[in-house]
């Protein structure tokens, strides 16, 4: 149906978005450059399970090659760009500032260069929750004001002005869809979902950071490619949605939950709450339900199922790419 170059799309999300389009019948251009944030091995099987849904053209490359990736543009005549590469991570950004804002700031703004210049109709830019900070009320909507605390939401903040801004004046067809904590099956190691499951079923304790009381609007993959899609055909161009759960729970509940479908005691270490964390996140999705006629439809508890029930068949593989953690 069309041409779709996907940034990152080795990952978590951008193997799962993969998946999607070659379903839908689009040809799809993956680059990545295997960034060394986590194991090569647990993106080579990412990218081995999106080539079982079709053929994918892949370009080990850096998403901010401005030169390269307008040449690939045009070369394939893409017409659709979804940039989900990205240095992702608030303690990540703490310890390397510096490298966040290049991988985050410049590396879009050159993407969103070569894009205007090719004329491609769809670019579609994966930002954060992480960008409103602390929050003033909840739930919140995209008209609060944005303070992000962390580097990382910094940097999330500062693409989506780029990309509102080369709508604006260069007419780009763009949208930024902020997303509340993903998780699902080929999530990152560093998550905390893959970090209780793990701990669990291997009868260790997991880490909590800060007391657990702090609540996260936990999304699963399937809403967020589900919201992705929509963007192609509901085109909300300027636009900045979120897409969360809409419904928001303490760590110690997740934990709780997982315990239960693991059917493994928890008994958590608790430490220092990191800097940069915020108490709180909830998404209002009722812009998403309005400009993309989406609304998310798996439910926490059945989302973890899935996902403890993925990790049990994958432990092999994790366990050998983790074993220095």
């Amino acid at each position: 149906m069309a041409t779709a170059l996907l940034t990152g799309g080795a990952g978590f999300i951008g193997s799962h978005l993969a998946e999607a389009l070659l379903k839908r019948g689009d040809s799809v251009i993956i680059v990545d450059n295997f960034d060394a944030y986590y194991a090569r091995e647990i993106k080579q099987r990412n990218l081995d399970m999106v080539r079982q849904a079709g053929d994918v053209v892949f370009v080990q490359a850096d998403a901010g090659d401005y030169e390269a990736m307008r040449s690939l543009m045009r070369r394939h005549q893409v017409e659709m760009v979804f940039h989900e590469a990205s240095r992702p991570g608030v303690r990540a950004s703490l310890a390397e500032p510096l490298v966040t804002h290049h991988k985050n700031v410049d590396v879009s703004l050159h993407l969103l260069q070569a894009a205007t210049e090719t004329e491609v109709d769809c670019f579609v830019n994966a930002s954060s929750s992480s960008v409103y900070g602390e929050p003033d009320s909840l739930p919140l909507n995209e008209a609060q004001c944005c303070r992000p605390l962390s580097p990382y939401g910094a940097s999330k903040l500062s693409v989506e002005a780029y990309v509102r801004s080369f709508h604006r004046v260069y007419g780009l067809p763009s949208v930024s869809l902020r997303y509340f904590t993903v998780y699902g099956p080929r999530m990152r190691p560093d998550l905390a979902i893959f970090h209780f499951t793990r701990k669990l079923l291997d009868g260790e304790r997991p880490v909590v950071f800060g007391d657990g009381m702090q609540k996260r609007d936990f999304t699963y993959i399937d809403d967020i490619v589900d919201a992705n899609l929509r963007v192609i055909e509901r085109q909300p161009w300027g636009e900045t949605v979120n897409i969360g759960s809409g419904r928001h729970i303490s760590v110690n509940e997740l934990l709780d939950l997982l315990s239960a479908i693991t059917g493994r005691a928890a008994h958590p270490v608790y430490q220092e709450k990191i800097a940069g964390d915020v108490s709180d996140t909830w998404a209002d999705v009722d812009r998403a339900r309005r400009l993309l006629g989406w609304q998310p439809k798996v439910r926490l508890e059945d989302g973890l199922r899935r996902y403890v029930d993925w990790y049990q068949e994958q432990r092999e593989l994790y366990h050998r790419c983790l074993a220095h953690l």
